[in-house]
């Protein structure tokens, strides 16, 4: 798969990742014990993560 095609996957993840904020720092707040505030700021640093690599691609 050439590399701007890996970087729409990506980018897909990043945008479902922020659709489902809300739930993903819940259910990680419950898996991990953590605070929800904690597990917000995760996700956060996931969709972060995720916006610098699909720039990488560009």
């Amino acid at each position: 798969m050439p590399a701007f095609r890996r970087g729409l996957v990506i980018r897909d993840l990043a945008t479902a990742l922020r659709e489902r904020k809300a739930d993903l720092a819940t259910l990680l707040a419950i898996e991990v014990g953590k605070i929800c505030s904690e597990a917000e700021v995760e996700i956060r640093e996931m969709i972060d993560i995720a916006d610098y690599v699909v720039g990488l691609f560009r």
